[in-house]
């Protein structure tokens, strides 16, 4: 099984929770802003069926982090304002 690297991108809306898909069992490894879009980076297996995650935006001061959901990581966007990235696998 072929396992690479692929970004996704992500909403920007103040506080967002959303689903979206990536391969069944992919793992989060970081976010980051590229070109000033939010994007996440995962390792993925090319093989495997896609599947439906959840992910939530926090940004700094606006909502609640979630309780259920593994912490991705901190982006810094231009001009200051920082978000904070959840993302966890909801179907197989």
């Amino acid at each position: 099984m072929t396992r690479l690297i692929y970004k996704y991108p992500l909403g920007l809306a103040l506080s967002v929770a959303y689903q979206m898909f990536m391969p069944e069992g992919a793992k989060p490894l970081s976010v980051g802003e590229e070109n000033g879009q939010l994007v996440l980076w995962a390792e993925v297996a090319t093989s495997a069926p896609l599947a439906s995650w959840d992910i939530a935006i926090v940004w700094t001061g606006h909502g609640e982090p979630p309780d259920d959901m593994p912490f991705v990581g901190t982006v810094q966007r231009q001009g200051g304002l920082v978000c904070h990235v959840y993302a966890r696998q909801v179907s197989p």
